[in-house]
């Protein structure tokens, strides 16, 4: 059964951090898939392109079999007595496995993250020790210019071009929308070379993530051959040639942009232009073309605060359009988390955040919605959108839904409401005057019931 996932609260934000003897810091990672199409906006936009197809393939944040069999076999122990035996071993295995360089690539990406684990504990304290591909398999920690020295060593082996990048990434320590104007790096990944096509690769950010003081494994795929248009809202490299773009970006552009991750990129097919930081009068909308199957949620705080802002967004969907409303209550500064959730996904995904600057307060407020919202239409609320609804007016509540009932509870008594034959569910009703709780529930295919809509009252 597939977990209730409510948009409007905290959904697994997981940050990663790197440091090297260069103070090397990195951040956030997150899932992705397929390639993309070019956006109407002015933001660098990932697009069809048939090397990346071919790139993308070998992403879906899966482990290599072959390589989970060499950690958990004998061969893993060479890394401690003989690592160039160690190495040569592996490069055997995947020579004889792979049908590709984006194969033999990926397994290389994926015994790196199997295998090394992130040294937070050194990264704290400022002491990294030795980051040469030797030292860090035969320690087993890296910060990630040995993740990025140890990808690049197996690399050459394996016959796949491959070098060390070094430039500026969002990670722990910074923050979108109040970076310093004066560039300095921070961060290693790495660029390779495949049929005459670059494609660049993080294997810190793809091993794991920091809670706290210590790091934890979270194996994923997320930054491995993402293309050039994903990276550069994270990651600014030294040189200009590394974006891999056709018209590379200054480090102040770069400075504008939000900070989003490729999945990101999952969620949406095209999305309309905005900053880091959007200066508002309390209103704000960020109009968006969702792909078949995913959603875009998000969470909203004030700046530097703990307490979720509620009742102040709502996803407006119409068809393949969509628009993210926001009503800001004070006159503040907010944070905006977005996530992404396709339909197989049991809990949403950070996939990037940008703030809002409110020069004015809002006083219209949204329902809650939850659960697997608007993805292929199990539940989506077109009427009414606004809250607190008032006790003793008529409504008439509309949901499109791609199940067999949608109901409207009142306090304890339920009203169905009316398909039309399209998956268009209507009912016209009058809030009691005594009423304490209106939501909207939506019925799948099993029988079971879950919230799509929660509405505050006056």
């Amino acid at each position: 059964m597939k977990k209730l996932v409510l948009f409007s609260s905290v959904l697994a934000l997981v940050l990663f951090s790197c440091g090297t003897t260069k103070n090397v810091v990195d951040t956030q990672r997150t899932t992705e898939k397929t390639s993309h199409q070019k956006s109407s906006s002015s933001l660098p936009f990932p697009h069809n392109d048939g090397a990346y197809q071919e790139a993308y393939s070998w992403r879906g944040n899966k482990e290599d079999a072959t390589m989970i069999q060499i950690k958990n076999s004998n061969i893993d122990s060479l890394r401690y007595s003989s690592v160039d035996r160690y190495i040569s071993e592996v490069a055997r295995r995947i020579n004889s496995t792979a049908r590709s360089d984006f194969e033999r690539a990926k397994m290389a990406h994926d015994i790196i993250a199997l295998t090394i684990s992130y040294d937070a504990e050194n990264f704290w304290r400022g002491t990294i020790p030795a980051q040469d591909y030797a030292s860090v398999l035969a320690r087993g920690t890296a910060v990630c210019e040995g993740f990025s020295n140890t990808f690049k060593h197996f690399c050459d082996v394996l016959g796949i071009p491959c070098r060390v990048v070094h430039g500026y990434a969002r990670g722990v320590g910074t923050k979108a929308g109040n970076e310093s104007s004066s560039y300095k790096s921070n961060h290693a990944w790495n660029i390779i070379t495949i049929k005459g096509r670059q494609y660049q690769i993080d294997c810190t950010w793809d091993e794991g993530f920091l809670q706290g003081r210590g790091s934890v494994k979270d194996y994923s795929t997320v930054w491995l051959f993402a293309q050039p248009e994903c990276f550069i809202y994270t990651h600014f490299p030294d040189y200009a040639t590394d974006q891999l773009l056709s018209r590379p970006l200054s480090y102040s552009a770069f400075l504008q942009l939000p900070s989003l991750r490729p999945n990101f990129f999952d969620a949406v097919a095209s999305v309309s232009d905005f900053k880091v930081v959007n200066r508002c009068n309390g209103t704000f909308s960020l109009s968006f073309t969702e792909r078949s199957g995913q959603a875009l949620s998000c969470t909203i705080k004030e700046d530097g605060g703990s307490e979720f802002v509620k009742n102040a967004d709502f996803t407006k969907r119409n068809g393949e359009t969509s628009q993210m409303l926001f009503s800001l209550p004070k006159a503040t500064q907010y944070n905006i988390k977005l996530f992404q959730k396709s339909a197989d996904m049991d809990e949403s995904r950070y996939c990037g955040e940008f703030y809002l600057n409110a020069t004015a307060a809002s006083s219209v407020r949204f329902p809650q919605t939850f659960t697997n919202y608007g993805i292929e239409n199990d539940g989506v609320v077109i009427a009414p959108i606004e809250a607190p609804l008032v006790r003793g007016k008529s409504y008439t509540f509309t949901v499109q839904s791609r199940y067999n009932g949608v109901a409207l509870v009142i306090d304890k008594k339920w009203i169905y409401l009316q398909n039309d034959g399209t998956g268009i569910f209507t009912i016209d009703t009058v809030i009691p005057s005594d009423s304490q709780d209106v939501k909207l529930l939506v019925k799948s295919n099993s029988g079971s019931w879950s919230w799509l809509a929660l509405y505050d009252l006056q």
